[in-house]
């Protein structure tokens, strides 16, 4: 397996699915740009829940895993080049994205079979640490340079705050959403 690139210039990070995976999955991104200032990163993350990601600052692109029709999602994910994949799906179907990809390096957790598919592979994070500890420690593998953690979170638009507000009985423009 080829070794990674110190310097990657262009990153994906994949979380399919699961809303509360995805959030738990957000603060790796600021630990992410700290250690890698010059890197672009991408998330990969199946349609319904591309809104959790759509206005993230630190993301460059939100690619949608489109289920019916998976070699979409492949093309695209190859036609972008990456130099590295952190996988923390680490399932069949994100694995055959990361492969189908061509990118030069991937990294996941060592699942079995699957995970002989990956450049590097950890144990998947155990009980008694948070799963965002369980992210942050495959992240610091490859850069231990990486910082903390940073928060769990989402960014949404003004019309997205007002829309659930609404919802729950406060009135537009409430930052208590």
């Amino acid at each position: 397996m080829r070794n990674m690139d110190q310097n990657p210039s262009n990153l994906l990070v994949v979380q399919l699915k699961r809303a509360g995976d995805i959030i738990v999955t957000t603060p790796v991104l600021p630990a992410l740009k700290e250690a890698l200032p010059q890197a672009s990163i991408d998330f990969l993350v199946d349609k319904a829940f591309a809104p959790l990601l759509r206005h993230h600052p630190l993301l460059r692109a939100v690619h949608l895993y489109d289920r019916q029709a998976p070699w979409k999602t492949w093309r695209a994910l190859r036609a972008a080049k990456y130099d590295v994949i952190l996988d923390f799906q680490s399932s069949p179907r994100s694995i055959l994205c990361g492969i189908a990809s061509g990118a030069k390096f991937r990294a996941g957790y060592n699942v079995t079979f699957w995970g002989k598919f990956l450049n590097k592979a950890m144990k998947r994070p155990g009980r008694g640490q948070s799963v965002t500890e369980g992210k942050m420690d495959l992240v610091r593998w490859l850069f231990p340079q990486a910082g903390k953690a940073g928060d769990r979170k989402i960014f949404l638009q003004q019309s997205e705050m007002d829309w659930a507000g609404k919802i729950l009985g406060q009135s537009p423009g409430s930052r208590n959403v």
